[in-house]
């Protein structure tokens, strides 16, 4: 909760009404139910889906850290500690944030397919794009 609320001061202070901010890796119902509060109808969740195999392959190609090396077995036991069935609002569920999603986006492909999709949402809704997808 915490961390919600200092994310919601830090906008407010950062921000003119015309600005927009990218908030990631919200994992529990309480931050988003804050962010919503706070910001109205000007807050817009996204959920990026991915597989579990190529979330996996994909963290390993990153080698990021340690975290990076767990074993598949390990990653599966992670991904069920962030996905907690009938979770309090601040305990960790992925799949509880996703549940609230205004947008769900399959991220099996490509970065650049990610990048078009995201695009064409944020065109139809009449968001500023700063960047291309070139550019990633």
């Amino acid at each position: 909760m915490y961390w919600a609320l200092r994310v919601v001061d830090k906008i407010n202070l950062d921000l003119n009404p015309v600005n927009v901010c990218l908030v990631d890796a919200l994992r529990n119902v309480g931050e988003i139910e804050i962010l919503k509060e706070s910001f109205k109808e000007n807050f817009i969740l996204f959920s990026i889906e991915a597989p579990i195999k190529l979330r996996y392959s994909r963290i390993l190609s990153r080698h990021r850290d340690s975290n990076d090396l767990l074993s598949y077995d390990d990653f599966i036991k992670s991904e069920e500690k962030e996905n907690k069935p009938n979770p309090s609002k601040f305990e960790q569920s992925l799949s509880a944030c996703a549940l609230l999603a205004d947008f769900h986006i399959d991220n099996s492909t490509s970065i650049n397919e990610l990048c078009i999709k995201l695009s064409s949402i944020l065109t139809i809704l009449k968001i500023p794009v700063i960047a291309s997808c070139s550019q990633i």
